[in-house]
C-alpha cells in the first residue's frame, strides 16, 4: 500500500546462526578476504597480532613460522619434533578481546603432542608433513635385500613397522660385516638447513575456534593474539624447539631463533550478503556462545613419588568435561626424535630370567564430587588405550609398542639416527616406544565440580620402591577441559565459567 514502508533484507526467523561452522545454507554467497598480518611486536620471547574487525574470523586461518638456520653445520641438520611438528615453537597462545582473555592454551606444544596423535597416517604423510612437519606416518618395513633361505628368492616377510615419510630408506655396512643397518632420514626441505616455512591453524591453537568463528565486524574492542615462544636453550638437554641427527649430538646448546620475517598471520574473513549481515547483528545485539578451553596444572616428578600419586589438579566450582595426563621425561631434549613433547610408558623387562621379565603398568582413577569416575581402578595398558579413544570419539594412530611400550614389532632401524624402538633394553631415551603413554577421562555426569576439585590417582607400581618409570627428573601435567561462557553485548565481549 502507499504510504507503507517496506520491508528488506531476511526476516528474523530466515537469518541463518553465522558464527556456527556449518549452520550456513551452502547456496548461501559467501566472500573471503585473506590479509597478511604483521605482529605488532616481536622478540625471541613473544609475539603479538591484532585482527581487523571486519568481517567473521574463520577458524582455519595461519600462523607462519621459521627458524633461522644456525652458524653450526650439525645444528642445520636438526628438524621439527616428528610428533607435534611445528607447534614446539608455541609455548602458550592467548587470545583477547580488549582486556578480558578469551582462551588461552599453557604448555600448548605438550598438548599438541597428544592432539597429534589423533591425526591418521596418510594425514601425516600427505599433508602435515609439508604443513606442519609433523612426521608420524606408520608403514610396514619389508626385508628388501634378504633371501628367503627356503624358495632361494627374495624374501617378501615384513617383520617390523616404522616411520615412513615416503622417502627411501638408506642402507649401509655397520662395522660388523654380517649386519646391515638401516636409516630413515626426513626430506631435505624439512630440515632447518632448508628454511622451511610451516604453519598452524588457529582452531589448532584454540578448541573454541573449531566449533565457532567469532564475529569481527559486531565487536567494538580489540581482538589481539598473543604468542609466547618455547624457551630456546635452557639447560643441559639443549633446544626446546627442535630436535637433532644422532651423529651430531656434538652440536647440542645451538641457539635457534625464530626468523622475525616470516612470522605472519595469514588471516582470512568471511562476508556473507550484507544485508544479512547487517539482519543478523540487528537480531544479536545480544549474543551468548558456549565453548570449551584447557587449564593446565603441572608438577615435578621423581620414581619415587611416581609410586603413589594423589593428586588435585583444580577444577572447583566448573564443569570439567575430561582430564588428560603425561608424564614427561625433563632431561630429553633435542637429541631425540620426539625433543620433550611425549608421554613416558611404564618400562619393561624382556631378558633374563623369566621370572624376572615383566610388563609395566600403572593404576589410576579420577575422583569429583565425592565419588570415583570408575568403580574398580584402571590398570590394564589395553584398556587406558580404549579410555584416551573413548573421551577423544576417534583412534589414535600409534601402535601398542609406542603407546604402552609392551611388544617388540616397532623397528629397530633409524630416524635421523635414532633407533625407532630405542637405544637399547635399558635406555631407550631417543627412541618412539613408549613415548606416547597419555591418559585420558571423560567425566561424564555433566556435573558441576565442587570445592574440592578433581583429584588424579596414579600407581606406576614397580617393586615397592622404584617405579616402572625409568627416567628422573619428570614432568606431570594435567589438562582439563573445561567450559565458558561468553557474552557480545553491543560490541563488547565478557567471559565467565559456565
Amino acid at each position: 500500500m502507499e504510504g507503507e514502508a517496506q520491508a528488506t533484507g531476511p526476516a528474523p526467523n530466515q537469518i541463518p546462526d553465522l558464527i556456527r561452522i556449518g549452520a550456513v545454507p551452502s547456496s548461501t554467497n559467501i566472500d573471503v578476504e585473506t590479509s597478511i598480518l604483521e605482529p605488532n611486536t616481536f622478540s625471541q620471547s613473544q609475539a603479538t597480532f591484532i585482527f581487523q574487525n571486519k568481517g567473521l574470523l574463520h577458524s582455519n586461518s595461519k600462523i607462519t613460522l621459521q627458524l633461522d638456520v644456525p652458524a653450526s653445520n650439525s645444528a642445520s641438520d636438526s628438524y621439527y619434533p616428528l610428533g607435534c611438528g611445528v607447534n614446539s615453537l608455541v609455548r602458550r597462545a592467548v587470545l583477547r578481546a580488549g582486556g578480558v582473555e578469551i582462551c588461552s592454551t599453557d604448555d600448548m606444544s605438550h598438548l599438541a603432542g597428544y592432539t597429534s596423535t589423533f591425526i591418521s597416517n596418510e594425514n601425516n604423510k600427505e599433508r602435515e608433513q609439508v604443513l606442519t612437519a609433523r612426521g608420524m606416518s606408520h608403514n610396514l618395513y619389508y626385508n628388501e635385500g634378504e633371501v628367503d633361505t627356503a624358495s632361494g628368492t627374495s624374501s617378501t616377510a615384513a617383520s617390523a613397522y616404522g616411520i615412513d615419510l615416503g622417502v627411501e630408506r638408506h642402507y649401509y655396512q655397520t662395522p660388523n660385516p654380517s649386519v646391515i643397518d638401516e636409516n630413515t632420514r626426513l626430506h631435505r626441505w624439512q630440515l632447518i638447513r632448508g628454511s622451511p616455512v610451516f604453519q598452524l591453524n588457529l582452531s589448532d591453537l584454540f578448541p573454541a575456534l573449531r566449533t565457532i568463528q567469532l564475529p569481527l565486524f559486531m565487536m567494538k574492542e580489540q581482538i589481539s593474539l598473543q604468542l609466547i615462544w618455547t624457551d630456546d636453550v635452557n639447560d643441559a638437554a639443549g633446544s626446546n624447539r627442535v630436535c637433532i641427527r644422532q651423529a651430531h649430538a656434538g652440536g647440542i646448546g645451538e641457539s635457534f631463533e625464530i626468523n622475525r620475517n616470516n612470522c605472519r598471520l595469514v588471516c582470512d574473513y568471511i562476508y556473507y550478503p550484507q544485508d544479512m549481515m547487517e539482519a543478523y547483528a540487528a537480531q544479536n545485539a545480544v549474543m551468548n556462545f558456549t565453548y570449551s578451553d584447557f587449564e593446565m596444572s603441572k608438577r615435578s616428578l621423581t620414581q619415587a613419588t611416581a609410586l603413589t600419586q594423589i593428586w588435585n589438579v583444580g577444577g572447583n566450582s566448573k564443569i570439567v568435561n575430561k582430564v588428560v595426563t603425561m608424564v614427561s621425561s625433563a632431561s630429553e631434549g633435542e637429541v631425540s626424535a620426539l625433543n620433550r613433547y611425549h608421554a613416558l610408558a611404564p618400562n619393561h623387562l624382556y631378558t633374563g630370567a623369566v621370572a624376572d621379565r615383566y610388563n609395566g603398568s600403572m593404576r589410576s582413577n579420577i575422583k569429583y564430587n565425592n565419588e570415583f569416575l570408575y568403580p574398580v581402578d584402571r590398570e590394564l595398558n589395553a584398556v587406558h588405550f580404549s579410555d584416551v579413544i573413548q573421551s577423544e570419539g576417534a583412534p589414535m594412530f600409534v601402535s601398542r609398542d609406542e603407546y604402552s611400550y609392551e611388544g617388540d614389532t616397532i623397528t629397530e632401524q633409524k630416524i635421523e639416527g635414532h633407533r625407532q624402538n630405542g637405544s637399547n633394553a635399558a635406555d631407550f631415551s631417543d627412541g618412539l616406544a613408549g613415548r606416547f603413554f597419555y591418559q585420558a577421562y571423560r567425566l561424564n555426569k555433566g556435573e558441576r565440580v565442587n570445592t574440592r576439585g578433581i583429584e588424579v590417582y596414579q600407581n606406576y607400581g614397580g617393586n615397592g620402591t622404584i617405579a616402572y618409570l625409568n627416567d628422573t627428573p619428570m614432568t606431570w601435567r594435567a589438562y582439563l577441559e573445561v567450559i565458558k561462557f561468553a557474552e557480545l553485548r553491543n560490541g563488547k565481549l565478557s567471559v565467565s565459567f559456565a
